[in-house]
């Protein structure tokens, strides 16, 4: 779930409506029409997608491929990054693209769409030495704004901050003890992952445009473990830790995704979509 110019975001993964893009009006509370995405590929798995200048930016995991629409869905372009990656952030032309080697180290790049340049990020964190696989055991999603991009990993009590030119700041740490889990290899043995039976605990997070990261967790890191879930918020700018509440289960599912829009807190359950509101004690 995303939120752009007074629009939530939500991308389909169901196989009747894989590919395609809802958008819901917060202003006339109305649903836009579907934007279908698909492009007539065979293997469809959207990565991430991004919705700037009028256009929607996607991510396609099998060919490696950025493809761009304009919100009429008519393809205008697609580009190609020369390796495997996992993960991407985009700004315009620059890209921040994240993944994983041939012995699962994690990668930071960054990269020019207009140019094709790539540069190398090193990044300092003692998690990169205190983690077996790291590529793997650092995997998450990039939230931005227009200042920074937070990659905030599924499994670790870390994220990362990067500044709006894709420079590394530094990093957020996060209230819960650092967590140890199990890797296991895909069935047909091609794929390291972490085992599913260590339920992440970061779910979701959002940047607000005043730098407030707000992460989604399940404190439980269990799956029959219900109203678990809470919303941690950081300020970025200082590694500070604010406040938290608390999120219940609705209708038997964990929340899976957040928005928050001023005092409001948008919540993506699995059929749901709940609204509440953030008070002052």
């Amino acid at each position: 779930m995303k939120f752009k110019n007074n629009h939530l975001y939500f991308l389909s993964w169901t196989d009747n409506n894989q590919g395609k893009l809802f958008s819901l009006d917060l202003v006339d509370n109305n649903f836009d029409p579907e934007i279908d995405l698909t492009d007539n590929l065979e293997s469809f798995i959207i990565n991430n997608y991004f919705i700037e200048n009028g256009k929607i930016s996607y991510i396609i995991k099998a060919d490696k491929s950025l493809r761009s629409y304009d919100l009429q869905s008519k393809l205008k372009s697609a580009a190609f990054y020369k390796k495997n990656f996992a993960r991407v952030s985009k700004r315009n032309s620059k890209m921040l693209v994240s993944g994983w080697d041939n012995n699962y180290k994690i990668f930071f790049e960054k990269y020019d769409l207009q140019t094709k340049e790539v540069v190398k990020l090193d990044i300092d964190d003692d998690y990169l030495s205190e983690y077996n696989n790291t590529g793997i055991a650092l995997d998450g999603v990039y939230y931005d704004n227009e200042r920074n991009s937070v990659m905030l990993p599924y499994s670790i009590n870390r994220a990362y901050v990067f500044d709006n030119k894709y420079n590394y700041r530094g990093k957020v740490d996060l209230i819960f003890n650092k967590i140890a889990f199990n890797f296991r290899y895909s069935q047909d043995k091609k794929e390291l992952m972490v085992d599913p039976n260590n339920l992440n605990p970061n779910l979701s997070g959002y940047l607000s445009q005043n730098d407030i990261f707000y992460v989604l967790t399940d404190q439980s890191t269990k799956w029959n473990n219900m109203n678990q879930c809470y919303i941690d918020s950081y300020e970025v700018n200082k590694n500070e830790y604010l406040s938290s509440f608390k999120i219940d289960d609705y209708n038997n599912s964990k929340p899976r995704s957040i928005v928050i829009n001023g005092d409001k807190v948008y919540v993506l359950f699995e059929e749901n979509l709940n609204i509440y509101s953030i008070h002052e004690k």
